[in-house]
């Protein structure tokens, strides 16, 4: 083989292997970027997770990227949307629900809950408390 050869064996080479560095550099965080910014960032125009502080993600968004909290999606399915009560947590992704439930859409947004199989397979709503009231009324009826 000639030089010429051999140089660009050799560039190709090395183009590959700073691509691959390249890439692994950006994604040394676990997690995925959240769909939305629903935060103000810790640090603005980042180029590589390891550009953020205390386990953050660069991640793109309309503003550019940033750092973020990574989310972490849990196991298992959401139940039908119309089965989830209306007083479950709101959310945007699994990350802010807690122990085993996900993030799942219902029919007014995104709620936390048990994934379909697991647990009881519901939302608990109930709480204590007490309450007073006061009123007053009229009516009449047949006599």
């Amino acid at each position: 083989m000639t030089a010429r050869v051999y140089f660009l064996l050799t560039a190709c080479l090395f183009g590959h292997l700073s691509i691959t560095y390249a890439i692994q550099k950006q994604n040394t965080v676990d997690g995925f970027c959240p769909v939305r910014l629903t935060v103000v960032p810790s640090h603005q125009g980042c180029s590589s997770d390891e550009d953020c502080p205390g386990g953050q993600k660069c991640c793109q968004f309309d503003c550019g990227p940033v750092c973020v909290l990574p989310v972490f999606k849990k196991p298992g399915q959401c139940p039908i949307p119309e089965m989830i009560p209306l007083c479950a947590k709101s959310c945007f992704n699994d990350g802010q629900c807690p122990a085993t439930q996900k993030c799942c859409p219902t029919t007014s947004g995104l709620a936390c809950r048990e994934p379909r199989g697991q647990g009881r397979g519901q939302t608990s709503c109930q709480g204590s408390g007490y309450g007073a009231g006061q009123g007053s009324g009229y009516g009449a009826g047949p006599g």
